[in-house]
């Protein structure tokens, strides 16, 4: 039984769509399924018949349907479509029941909905009994202007309401594959899988250990040997700037870096200074830098006195570094451009703070010479392991960043006292950027043993905090065993190896888990 809308404007009438538009009076045309319904009949797609014409008669293919985001933004995401005989298109799915609905939720003022290549929409009908041309109708539009095609799914949907009511989105993220891995692959034992997984995370370690050792070269042409190893540190310091930055703030952290180095940060900081005193000449030469204190902002409202403490001892500190920087900085050019849209622990004024509370650890002993002499010890994988964690974790202070995320701004319950970078936030620097940076460092200086240390302390690193990425793919990987696995930071990372080689590119056959269930090792 194919299910329709009761009123005919929505359906093909020879071969011309027409709409009843919405607001034009009259009652809302009744529509037997709900928006969730609708998104798992699109996740199932089985209970679709094509073949599909978007609503300007134009052929359309659609060869994934998407990954259920399960949360704001499009529906679907990372589809692959193509419109009449033109290239497969990557890109975003929207759903809605009606046409009109696109507007309704306002995504036309959404920077988020830009991605989105088809609207998909159960029926074009609004409200209103007299139907007008579609060519009068208002199409979907992004906020930069592009018109969206529009797909009318309820002619196609070829299922009785009684299929349609067991159908359920999943409980995570959705599939990742038409036909899950977890399915091809459940009468492999858990170890195997999990082996797979590790041999994955091994491979995206060595590609990142590869690229550092590509620049370790670049940097280090040239160099006397006495210089190599603080031209070495620079980009060790640079790569934790960037895994501060989180996603939205990255490139100004790396730019942060190169506007304030450390041979600069050694010069202005002299290591005999008491621990408080160094965070605080760090704090304000590294806000200042970056142009977030008070001042350079323009903030205007008032602070409160916690606030203005802070604020002046920033201000302060930076009037007497500027003029040591002098021409310095000035060749650099302006301050970073920060992106403020974040969660409030990692506002960009807290996330410089987190910085120069871990330099103040780490500058005196050198940033690559304590992690070397580290890993030149006995100790076991597992417990280096534990001590760099706890190297790079800040917990928070008793004073203002512990309760602050800017000047002026309380974190508030439930985030009050903080740490500045909890352990989630240090295994991801321990994993993605120490470890494959003492992987590469031993490439280049011909330390096999450090190699080995390095990539013995991948494998016994714990888990780190689950992203979007990973809780799809042990859903992908795993269905309902998933609850059965116990995992490492190493086969977390050979999850997202996974996703990004294979799944995201639509390079299904060519994965190893594809191979797997093939019975091909």
């Amino acid at each position: 039984m194919c299910l329709l809308p009761s009123d005919p404007a929505a359906v093909p009438i020879g071969g011309q769509l027409t709409i009843a538009e919405e607001g034009t009076g009259g009652p809302a045309a009744p529509v037997p399924l709900s928006e969730k319904t609708l998104a798992a009949v699109w996740n199932a797609q089985r209970p679709l018949q094509g073949p599909f014409w978007t609503t300007e008669h134009e052929p359309l293919a659609v060869l994934y349907r998407g990954q259920w985001s399960g949360g704001a933004g499009p529906d679907f995401k990372g589809a692959l479509v193509a419109f009449g005989a033109g290239r497969p298109q990557q890109g975003d799915i929207e759903l809605h029941l009606r046409a009109t609905d696109w507007y309704a939720h306002g995504h036309h003022r959404d920077p988020a909905y830009d991605g989105v290549l088809l609207h998909v929409v159960y029926t074009l009908g609004g409200r209103g009994a007299e139907p007008i041309p579609l060519a009068d109708a208002r199409r979907a539009r992004t906020a930069a202007g592009r018109e969206i095609p529009t797909l009318v799914l309820g002619p196609h949907i070829t299922a009785d309401p009684a299929l349609l009511a067991t159908l359920a989105l999943p409980d995570t993220l959705g599939d990742l594959s038409e036909e899950p891995c977890w399915e091809r692959t459940a009468h492999r034992p858990l170890d195997e899988l999990q082996a797979l997984l590790g041999a994955a995370g091994d491979r995206r370690f060595a590609e990142k250990s590869a690229r550092l050792e590509a620049d370790l070269a670049v940097t280090l042409d040239d160099l006397p040997a006495h210089e190599q190893e603080a031209a070495a540190e620079q980009l060790l310091y640079a790569g934790l700037c960037d895994g501060l930055g989180y996603s939205a703030n990255r490139a100004p952290f790396v730019a942060l870096a190169a506007r304030l180095p450390l041979r600069l940060l050694r010069l202005l900081v002299p290591a005999e200074r008491p621990a408080a005193d160094r965070t605080a000449l760090l704090e304000a030469a590294l806000l200042g830098a970056a142009g977030l204190l008070p001042s350079q902002r323009l903030i205007r409202k008032e602070l409160d006195w916690q606030s203005a403490g802070q604020a002046e001892e920033g201000e302060r500190g930076w009037t007497a570094l500027r003029p040591l920087l002098g021409h310095l900085l000035a060749e650099t050019g302006a301050a970073p451009v920060w992106h403020f849209g974040v969660r409030p622990p990692n506002a960009p004024a807290r996330r410089v703070a987190a910085l120069a509370h871990l330099l103040t650890w780490l500058l005196p002993g050198g940033l690559l010479a304590g992690f070397l002499a580290d890993a030149g010890s006995a100790q076991p994988p597992a417990a280096l392991a534990a001590r760099w964690l706890a190297r790079l974790q800040v917990a928070a202070p008793h004073a203002f960043w512990g309760e602050y995320s800017d000047f002026g701004t309380p974190l508030g319950s439930p985030a009050h006292g903080c740490d500045l970078i909890g352990a989630d936030r240090a295994g991801d620097l321990l994993v993605n950027t120490v470890l494959p940076f003492l992987a590469a460092w031993g490439a280049t200086t011909d330390q096999p043993a450090l190699i080995a240390t390095a990539q013995a302390v991948y494998a016994a690193t714990p888990r780190l905090a689950d992203n979007a990425v990973t809780r799809a793919m042990l859903g992908e990987v795993f269905g309902p065993r998933r609850r059965q696995v116990r995992l490492g930071a190493r086969e977390q990372q050979g999850l997202i190896g996974l996703h990004r080689r294979y799944c995201a590119l639509r390079n299904i056959y060519e994965c190893p888990l594809s191979g797997l269930a093939r019975g091909i090792r």
